[in-house]
């Protein structure tokens, strides 16, 4: 089975942040409350300081959303 990537974002105001989708419904700890996560309603993704938080992409849509997030938002990441 491929290794699942996460995506993190190196430059910015979100460098250090982990993408992953948006919870509705999240539940909240006392990290979340201290560093919520950056809502981005164009991409529909969150960016998280939790690494927890991020989604786990096959290696083909982690490319494909990598290079999305360049493309569209100018965002720099780095496959982890």
């Amino acid at each position: 089975m491929p290794e699942l990537l996460k995506l993190k974002v190196t430059a910015g105001d979100l460098a250090g942040r982990y993408v992953g989708p948006i919870f509705h419904e999240l539940a909240v700890t006392s990290d979340l409350l201290t560093n919520p996560p950056v809502v981005d309603n164009r991409a529909g993704l969150a960016f998280y300081i939790q690494a927890d938080a991020a989604t786990r992409y096959f290696p083909p849509a982690a490319h494909h959303l990598q290079l999305q997030l360049k493309r569209s938002f100018g965002l720099e990441t780095e496959l982890l």
